[in-house]
């Protein structure tokens, strides 16, 4: 029987906590099991020790495939096929017998944040703006997570470095923060930010228009203005 210990780790507002699993059980090659990476930056190495060559480093939640385990280190593949070990207390393991039931948590979680972020639709925006009494586009979505007990940065070009990133706009899921450049002469500097909601469209406070509302991400100014995207919640 697996084993877990959860150690709940204070970090910063941008990051919330991260959950720790410290797992007994021998991983066979055999049986591949899933996880999520537990901290941002985590170094993916070519060797289990620490002293072995850096291939590269994994954003927090980042879905990896567990092969085998050696010792304290995981032998993970990424969702690019890229592979490589990474020291054990940085994966957090989904058990088989619960995913099903976790998927559908996390699927009413995320359903139940863009219902909430609908309800402020027509709200004024305002510079500066963190309420309901007027949002700017940051405000705006930090307030939508907050209710959630995800803290973010305040302005928009901090939050585009939380989270797991997806550059392309087909690889969207419902529940994740999209980036923008909106200046006149465009640039890759974030500017502008909204939830994606699925079926191609976001919802975002709009400097433009004055007010909270909803628009198509897969076509015209906002397709060609996308820069990026983060994942907070996992699917």
């Amino acid at each position: 029987m697996v084993r877990e210990k959860l150690i709940k780790v204070g970090v910063s507002l941008t990051l919330g906590f991260a959950l720790i699993v410290a797992n007994t059980a021998m991983v066979s090659a055999n049986e591949p099991l899933s996880g999520v990476v537990a901290g941002n930056g985590v170094n993916l190495r070519e060797k289990p020790s620490m002293q072995a060559k850096v291939l590269d480093q994994i954003d927090r939640f980042t879905k990896v495939t567990v092969k085998a385990r050696n010792g304290q280190w995981y032998n993970v593949v990424l969702p690019n096929g890229e592979e490589g070990w990474v020291f054990y207390q940085y994966v957090r393991l989904s058990s088989p017998s619960s995913r099903s039931d976790a998927n559908r948590e996390t699927s009413i979680k995320v359903q139940e944040l863009i219902d909430f972020a609908k309800s402020f639709l027509g709200i004024r925006y305002v510079w500066g703006g963190s309420t309901p009494a007027g949002f700017d586009c940051s405000g705006f979505v930090g307030y939508v997570f907050k209710n959630f007990g995800i803290s973010l940065p305040r302005v928009a070009e901090d939050q585009a470095q939380v989270g797991y990133k997806v550059y392309s706009i087909k690889d969207l899921e419902p529940g994740d923060l999209v980036f923008f450049n909106t200046d006149k002469k465009f640039s890759r500097n974030v500017t502008h930010v909204g939830i994606y909601i699925g079926d191609g469209e976001f919802i975002h406070a709009s400097s433009a228009r004055k007010h909270v509302r909803i628009d198509r991400i897969d076509t015209g100014y906002y397709e060609e203005r996308f820069l990026s995207a983060s994942r907070l919640i996992r699917q």
